[in-house]
């Protein structure tokens, strides 16, 4: 089983980008805590399980430091017979 080396912040800042806490996802992800204290890494199927819970592009789970990403662009129609 390889180990994938990946950055605790990133894995912060997949929580809070898909807007949930540690707790939430240690709940589905038990070996979480571990890896964000350092004492474990995860494997690839780990990371990919992580990635599409938070729906985070898995790539950028092994950058070094978070994107920066740009909001949307605001949708300011309205809904046909709501206006």
């Amino acid at each position: 089983m390889t180990r994938v080396p990946v950055p605790p912040e990133m894995l912060r800042w997949a929580c809070e980008r898909a807007g949930y806490d540690m707790e939430h996802v240690a709940a589905r992800i038990p070996q979480f805590p571990a890896w964000i204290r350092r004492e474990r890494q995860p494997t690839l199927k780990q990371l990919e399980k992580l990635a599409k819970l938070t729906h985070t592009p898995l790539g950028y789970l092994f950058l070094s430091e978070p994107p920066s990403e740009r909001l949307p662009v605001p949708d300011y129609r309205t809904v046909a017979g709501t206006a």
